[in-house]
């Protein structure tokens, strides 16, 4: 059996350019949202993606 000495292959998040774009254009989003939308909206954002979660987790 052969001893993995480095595990950059398996850590790899963005193999191809079309992922990377992808990514830092969601982080930006994601950035922005708390000075795009009002506090409420936001709020109501914040807890749907906690009930979201809370039910992926759950089943």
């Amino acid at each position: 059996m052969d001893m993995k000495r480095d595990y950059y292959e398996d850590i790899q998040l963005c193999r191809s350019w079309t992922v990377r774009v992808a990514t830092i254009l969601l982080l930006a989003l994601l950035a922005a949202i708390p000075f795009l939308v009002g506090n409420y909206t936001l709020y109501i954002l914040n807890y749907s993606f906690a009930l979201f979660v809370f039910w992926t987790v759950r089943w």
